[in-house]
């Protein structure tokens, strides 16, 4: 293999933004499942005017 340090450092990064990725879409979930904004179906919510 490839033992250059260019290649773990690019993983290394690669994988720190991946890890932000995930943490701002876990938390951005979080925040609209606890307002109630994520989970609401159009059609059910007409229902109750």
């Amino acid at each position: 293999m490839l033992h250059m340090q260019f290649f773990a450092w690019l993983g290394t990064g690669l994988v720190l933004m991946l890890v932000l990725l995930w943490l701002i879409v876990a938390s951005k979930t979080l925040v609209g499942a606890y307002r109630g904004n994520l989970f609401v179906s159009p059609c059910i919510a007409s229902l109750g005017r």
